[in-house]
């Protein structure tokens, strides 16, 4: 299964209202400025203060981490080889329908596989 942290909630009369023993919804603003390649002063002012670096672990006080990008990282990576081999199994019971199609397009009797039924 894939996620993606995206929390939605209801609109209209009543939505401001938490139903009881849930949390609100969280807003988040994100700004981000890409300095493709700056000058050695402005990197210099662009990295001497922590907070532009991730912490290593996340943590109460961080929520973002190096180790949840990681995480992350992992989940696509597992989502996606299960993607590629499901369409392997597709593209692979395709082929075996065409090779049945076509025995039986000439009259010839196919040997019957399991794992495509």
């Amino acid at each position: 299964m894939l996620y993606h942290h995206l929390k939605l909630h209801p609109y209209g009369p009543g939505s401001e209202k938490v139903p009881p023993g849930t949390q609100p919804v969280a807003s988040y603003i994100y700004d981000e400025l890409v300095f493709n390649e700056p000058t050695e002063a402005m990197f210099e002012l662009l990295t001497a203060k922590p907070g532009a670096i991730l912490p290593a672990v996340k943590s109460p006080d961080h929520q973002y981490s190096q180790q949840t990008e990681n995480e992350e990282l992992d989940r696509f990576s597992s989502g996606l080889e299960k993607v590629y081999n499901q369409v392997k199994k597709i593209k692979d019971q395709i082929k075996y329908l065409e090779k049945e199609k076509l025995a039986l397009e000439q009259g010839n009797v196919v040997p019957a596989n399991d794992n495509f039924r």
